[in-house]
């Protein structure tokens, strides 16, 4: 979890806000989900510990585009017993002659971004699927194994992490080898990319123990700038979780998206509620869904800071210049263009 402390350059004779970026401290060698990388070596694609097993994954197919909304599927296949003859009979992936005459890999887990649907279509989202021994599969969806994947724009790579702790985990060995390829496939299943790798898994933990998530203090002369999507307006509905946020992170501004199908003044009850009455809010129509909330002085909102670009969905964006304690900010709350188009 990255907590931004966020500024901007002002006109002359005005202070200047210091743009700097905290993360939650991390122990040397530990790795963080969040797609940035620098805790992989170069040329390192998997990693395993007691709790987690960690994949990194680089498509070659172009243009890059969101793996969970895109025109092909992307897909992890995991051999979790390292046996052709078990799980669902899948064909290697072919490039010229490669493959030709191997085994087809036995898969017990399959997880999948823009699965193919019911329909037999390219859907959205991402599926993931188990098989018995004999080939039967069912669908146990992300949360089962703790799929989490970042980042979720379009990306040149990408970081996976599987919870071995999971419910639906137990289909991966105590300990051992896994054989996992990752591929691209177009609609039709012709192989657009993959790459194939063996992770070593050592002794699974016992028990899941305690994660320390100690959020970094925020500076004396700072302003922190939370960015949150609250999901079709789900405080309205479940308000704790998020007040739950808040009460954490403490934030000067908050940059919103998807407050949809909520009039300003809901929102700016929920906010008076559940952050203080000394909060503002920009809020420029419940179509865009974006709004910025603020505990400071807003000098001056803007309602539309994008072009319009594409069809259909397109990026959704406002901003507002903020008076803070450290100097004017200009924030801007950006939702990008819906479901990878």
């Amino acid at each position: 979890m990255a907590l931004i402390l966020a500024g901007c350059g002002n006109p002359v004779g005005s202070p200047k806000v210091e743009s700097e970026i905290q993360h939650t401290a991390v122990a040397p060698g530990e790795r963080v989900l969040d797609g940035r990388f620098d805790d992989w070596a170069e040329s390192e694609h998997a990693h395993a510990d007691g709790r987690w097993v960690w994949l990194r994954f680089e498509p070659q197919t172009r243009p890059t585009q969101a793996i969970q909304a895109a025109p092909y599927s992307t897909r992890v296949r995991i051999d979790a017993d390292m046996k052709a003859t078990t799980g669902r009979s899948m064909e290697m992936p072919r490039g010229g002659d490669e493959a030709m005459h191997e085994q087809p890999q036995g898969v017990d887990v399959l997880i999948a971004f823009s699965p193919i649907n019911e329909l037999g279509e390219l859907g959205i989202g991402t599926g993931v699927e188990r098989y018995d021994a004999d080939g039967s599969g069912e669908e146990i969806g992300h949360a089962a194994m703790g799929v989490a994947c970042l980042p979720t724009y379009a990306s040149e790579q990408y970081e996976l992490r599987l919870d071995r702790l999971g419910p639906g985990s137990d289909v991966l060995p105590a300990s051992g080898q896994i054989g996992v390829i990752v591929d691209q496939v177009d609609a039709k299943g012709t192989t657009l990319w993959s790459e194939r790798f063996v992770v070593e898994l050592p002794e699974r933990d016992s028990e899941q123990g305690v994660l320390d998530a100690a959020l970094p203090e925020r500076a004396a002369d700072g302003v922190r700038v939370m960015s949150a999507n609250v999901l079709f307006s789900s405080p309205l509905k479940t308000p704790e979780p998020f007040k739950r946020v808040l009460d954490a992170t403490k934030p000067d501004v908050i940059l919103y998206q998807e407050w949809f199908r909520s009039e300003r003044a809901q929102v700016e009850g929920w906010l008076k509620q559940y952050a203080g009455d000394a909060w503002e809010l920009h809020f420029p129509d419940e179509g865009s869904g974006v709004a910025i909330a603020t505990r400071h002085p807003i000098l001056a909102r803007y309602d539309e800071v994008l072009p319009p670009s594409g069809e259909g969905r397109p990026a959704r964006a406002c901003a507002a210049l903020i008076e803070t304690d450290a100097g004017e900010l200009l924030a801007i709350s950006v939702h990008l263009k819906c479901c990878g188009s």
